[in-house]
């Protein structure tokens, strides 16, 4: 019987690696890290954008049907810059309601992208560097 820790000659210790080994599992670490990183800060930028674009649609979608029923083109805007609060700094964003007409209130957004966590050379081809959002609203007549 051997004691604990002995050495026997010409047998190979199965709990030590190879030599030429050693370190091959920090690389395959350090690359799964990083793929794991890479679509965790992709999912959290789809999450940030996606809030985004929902809120800016909110706001703008409730500017047009104000004006559809009756408030003033600068009331609503202004109304809907506030809304936006730093996303919406001064003359940075444009509201255009110059394609509306007598049965139709249209309004064209557009805001410049907030946070990011991609760098812009990854979201101009994307096409998520701006959001532009058009709404049409029917002119709300009231009868008497």
């Amino acid at each position: 019987m051997r004691a604990a820790g002995e050495f026997l000659p010409g047998r190979r210790d199965e709990h030590r690696a190879a030599p030429d080994e050693r370190g091959a599992g920090l690389f395959s670490t350090l690359f799964g890290f990083t793929v794991f990183l890479f679509f965790v800060l992709f999912a959290s930028q789809v999450m940030v954008a996606l809030y985004a674009r929902s809120s800016i649609t909110a706001v703008a979608f409730d500017a047009t049907r104000r004006v559809a029923s009756g408030t003033p083109q600068a009331d609503a805007e202004a109304g809907a810059a506030h809304q936006m609060g730093r996303r919406c700094p001064p003359g940075r964003c444009s509201f255009d309601w110059s394609r509306s007409d007598a049965d139709d209130i249209v309004l064209d957004v557009d805001v410049p992208p907030g946070p990011s966590l991609i760098p812009a050379v990854v979201r101009r081809p994307m096409g998520i560097d701006h959001i532009r959002r058009t709404f049409v609203v029917r002119r709300e007549v009231q009868f008497r």
